[in-house]
């Protein structure tokens, strides 16, 4: 039990580093000559992965909208920090890590490992990595993480880099590397090892759909762009019976590959959904689906507000692509908020 508790102390700190308030991973070292500059961090993602997302954490932790809201939320929900700089400052007090060092994170990952990972977890895990831009004092924060974790890590030396690992028992959970005092590597030991590879010109970068959808999403807060594996759309049943609706599902199985972007302009929140079909025909019809789905929704709802968001909710249908986008102002947000809350 005190084992188990400790895996998963371990395993919440990694998290923070690696994608940060969301998938993190912890930091690490590397004296390698001198780096490439980490200005485009995804051109130094592995062909291997058919997964990759990007999170603008400095925009977001500064945003002055994101941190009312927090705010608002953190009023109606007692034993949270009040304001997004105590949360920040708890993390810190409880992991030894300030979020704030974060500017930018790039995260990685192999789908179909990841999905047979949690469906049954395998020693070593799925193949998974991050680039975790900022500032880092490389000293302070070995010598933090090893205080927090009531010991020194074992180390080891790849192609100049000095490669951090984390073990329980024999099993390594995850490694890390410096790159430099702006760029921290982490993930499993075969993606930063790959990335090493990448930066150093002996393994090829990410490219193909997964890469050319990522590109096209542009600069935003938050954007991922993901392959769907098999044993995923092997699940999708072909139809579902909700009270009186009978939903034919059977074209979301033929989902290749998946947008996500998350934005904010002005006070404006937007949320957008690409689904990209093998086929035109499946696209067309999940667009139908979904649009029939919102026009039910208005006929029902008798919530007036709830009625209001689903105006909020624009979908389109172009080619073999199909696109939900949701439009919301921090005042509709904290409407939905409070909403949800009664």
């Amino acid at each position: 039990m005190i084992m188990k508790r400790r895996i998963s102390k371990y395993l919440f700190i990694a998290l923070i580093l690696a994608l940060l308030l969301s998938v993190a991973g912890l930091s690490a070292c590397a004296k390698p000559a001198p780096a490439p500059a980490p200005e485009p961090l995804r051109l130094f993602v592995p062909q291997r992965a058919d997964l990759v997302a990007r999170v603008e954490i400095e925009q977001i932790l500064n945003d002055g909208d994101f941190a009312y809201l927090y705010r608002r939320f953190a009023e109606q929900n007692a034993g949270m920090p009040r304001t997004v700089n105590e949360a920040l400052d708890q993390v810190e007090n409880e992991t030894g890590i300030d979020p704030r060092d974060f500017k930018q994170a790039v995260a990685f990952a192999h789908t179909s490992e990841l999905v047979q990972f949690m469906n049954s977890p395998y020693p070593g895990g799925p193949y998974w990595g991050a680039l975790l831009k900022g500032s880092f004092a490389e000293k302070r924060m070995i010598l933090t993480i090893a205080g927090q974790f009531g010991r020194e890590f074992e180390n080891y030396t790849y192609k100049g880099a000095k490669i951090y690992t984390f073990t329980e028992g024999r099993e390594v959970l995850f490694s890390f590397t410096f790159v430099n005092n702006e760029l921290i590597v982490v993930g499993s030991t075969r993606a930063v090892e790959d990335t090493i590879d990448v930066m150093g010109g002996d393994y090829e970068p990410i490219s193909g759909v997964v890469y050319d959808l990522y590109e096209s999403l542009g600069q935003v807060f938050l954007k991922m762009a993901f392959s769907v594996p098999t044993s995923i759309s092997r699940e999708i049943p072909a139809t579902q019976n909700i009270d009186d609706l009978h939903l034919t599902l059977r074209p979301l199985r033929d989902v290749n590959i998946v947008g996500w972007t998350f934005d904010k302009i002005g006070s404006t929140i937007i949320t957008e959904v690409q689904l990209h079909f093998d086929y035109t025909d499946s696209a067309q019809e999940i667009a139908e689906l979904v649009d029939n789905l919102i026009a039910v929704g208005k006929l029902i709802v008798p919530d007036p507000k709830l009625k209001r968001y689903l105006d909020n909710v624009e979908t389109t249908s172009y080619g073999s692509v199909f696109s939900l986008r949701v439009t919301e102002t921090i005042d509709d947000i904290e409407d939905l908020m409070y909403f949800l809350m009664d």
